[in-house]
């Protein structure tokens, strides 16, 4: 097998690893908001709050987990083929996966009109919304409590 043969399928991973990291994502959001439907529906059972805080709160810290493991695995993918453009240096000393990279600094220039908070890499917003969801369980939990211990 040639280095270019390994480039074309580190490439191929790479593009699995991003579209697995985001399905994963869609999934606990799917079960977040599965959890939040359930509490919106108005259910006043204080030991259902708990329940379902403590069991957000444990999804929420089992996807940054695995939004970590995620990250890590798609950047490994990155370091292979940037290896292996050193080793496959292009004729006119572009690499490809650099090229790609070219391309998205046109992205780049469309960010600038956002704010400087939202200028930042997607794994932090989500890493963001994770903190906010585990403090939101926290919240749902300590309420859930409350209501128990304050029922004569």
């Amino acid at each position: 097998m040639t280095r270019f043969e390994l480039y074309k399928i580190a490439f191929t991973m790479l593009d699995s690893e991003s579209t697995l990291f985001w399905q994963r994502a869609h999934i606990f959001l799917l079960i977040h908001g599965a959890f939040i439907a359930i509490i919106g529906l108005r259910i006043v059972d204080p030991t259902l709050l708990i329940l379902f805080g403590i069991l957000g709160m444990v999804f929420s810290i089992i996807w940054l987990a695995v939004l970590r493991m995620g990250q890590e695995y798609v950047y490994r993918w990155v370091r292979v083929i940037n290896r292996l453009e050193r080793e496959l240096k292009i004729k006119d000393e572009k690499y490809l996966f650099e090229m790609h990279a070219e391309e998205a600094k046109t992205d780049n220039e469309a960010k600038k009109f956002f704010p400087k908070c939202l200028r930042t890499k997607t794994t932090n917003l989500i890493q963001f919304l994770i903190l906010a969801l585990i403090i939101f369980w926290g919240v749902v939990t300590i309420y859930g409590t409350y209501i128990i211990l304050s029922d004569p």
